[in-house]
């Protein structure tokens, strides 16, 4: 490619200029490598140069001419023909009348050259509704649309790489690029990184519970721990409880714990007072009382809970169930902050989270407790998956 430009200035130590381009305001560049046959006398501040720019990169660009300004054509200068520059004395250097395009109108140089993603000519022209989605090639292959499609149809269906939120470019850039996507962040108002977690720790098969631990008490039972069904009950009792366990991850060191774990159910409703847990916390049928995170169902209302050691939060996810509703939680935890989703809509995030170790092991745990309600509380799993950082 071949600019026109004024230059702004020049170092005839490291052979280096700065340029402005020809009829632009605010195209600037620096530090641009002068051709060595060009004489240190002809680089005169104000003087028009050209500009060869290889494959369009900046980086790459030379001065390879130069002419004082006011003087095209006659005197060895160069002629203007619209917008094509032509020098006559290529001809004299063997160039037979060289044609050199500046690729560029006017009226293109002075207009605002691209701030944002948004104010691309191909791409979507705004963020809003587009929360967590990402951007990929359209299928007329005529630009850039935002979906979801990458989790739902690549990631999660398959043992590979599941998308987690992450925190901003250069602070996970520094621990690997390969593992990183862009997305809308969840304002909907700019781009951010996300970073991708690999599957390589112990598991369990996400749906089977036959291996999980259980344990009741008061009227509490379980009714299914089978492939594909986890039905833990309170029965008619009050003050009666049922839980079980599945991996155990032994003692945490907080900060350096990174997970995302998914669990789809169908709800049955609950009665005023009772409580339905899913989290990762010690061996109980209760809110945590050490560090831990987790969603909890009071009543029909879910709230997301996280102990950072210290006290317990709880978030209002803003979330009424329903009866004989399949739902889908998924709690992300990256060390700095967790996040609850429903389905696939974030619905709440915390940054009061634990960082030190808890001397307990902890567990994926799943528990039910009617409190003092006598009334049969349970809840109907079937399906969960969970994936750890290494």
């Amino acid at each position: 490619m071949i600019e026109v430009a004024i230059l702004k200035n020049f170092d005839s130590g490291t052979y280096k200029a700065g340029v402005q381009l020809a009829g632009s305001l605010t195209t600037y560049f620096d530090d641009i490598n002068v051709a060595k046959n060009i004489p240190t006398t002809a680089m005169v501040t104000g003087n028009y140069v050209i500009l060869a720019i290889p494959g369009g990169n900046p980086k790459d660009a030379v001065i390879i001419a130069t002419w004082p300004q006011g003087t095209p054509g006659g005197g060895g200068g160069m002629e203007i023909h619209g917008n094509e520059y032509h020098d006559p004395d290529f001809e004299q250097q063997g160039l037979a009348a060289t044609l050199i395009e500046t690729h560029r109108t006017a009226a293109e140089h002075t207009q605002p050259q691209p701030s944002n993603f948004l104010k691309l000519s191909d791409t979507p022209s705004s963020y809003s509704g587009q929360a967590g989605k990402y951007p990929k090639v359209n299928v007329a292959e005529t630009g850039l649309e935002f979906t979801d499609d990458v989790i739902k149809n690549s990631l999660l269906t398959t043992q590979g790489d599941i998308i987690v939120r992450g925190a901003s470019a250069p602070q996970r850039l520094a621990i690997g690029t390969k593992r990183f996507f862009l997305r809308a962040n969840s304002n909907a108002t700019a781009l951010e990184y996300v970073r991708a977690f690999p599957f390589g720790v112990q598991g369990e098969n996400g749906v089977d519970f036959t291996p999980w631990t259980t344990a009741v008490s008061g009227s509490g039972y379980i009714q299914s721990k089978t492939f594909a069904q986890f039905r833990p009950h309170t029965g008619t009792t009050a003050s009666s409880t049922a839980r079980g366990r599945g991996f155990d991850f032994g003692w945490l060191y907080w900060a350096g714990f990174r997970i995302v774990w998914q669990i789809t159910f169908y709800h049955r409703a609950g009665s005023a007072n009772a409580r339905r847990w899913f989290k990762i916390d010690a061996d109980t049928a209760a809110d945590p009382t050490g560090a831990a995170i987790g969603f909890r169902i009071d009543g029909n209302a879910v709230k997301g809970i996280v102990h950072n050691g210290t006290s317990l939060t709880v978030v209002d996810l803003a979330t009424t169930l329903t009866d004989g509703v399949d739902y889908t939680f998924r709690i992300e935890f990256h060390g700095a902050s967790v996040y609850w989703y429903i389905g696939s809509v974030l619905k709440g995030q915390s940054s009061n989270v634990p960082s030190g170790v808890r001397e307990v092991n902890h567990y994926l745990a799943i528990a039910v407790a009617n409190q003092g309600d006598a009334v049969d509380n349970w809840l109907d799993i079937n399906w969960h998956t969970w994936v750890r950082e290494i």
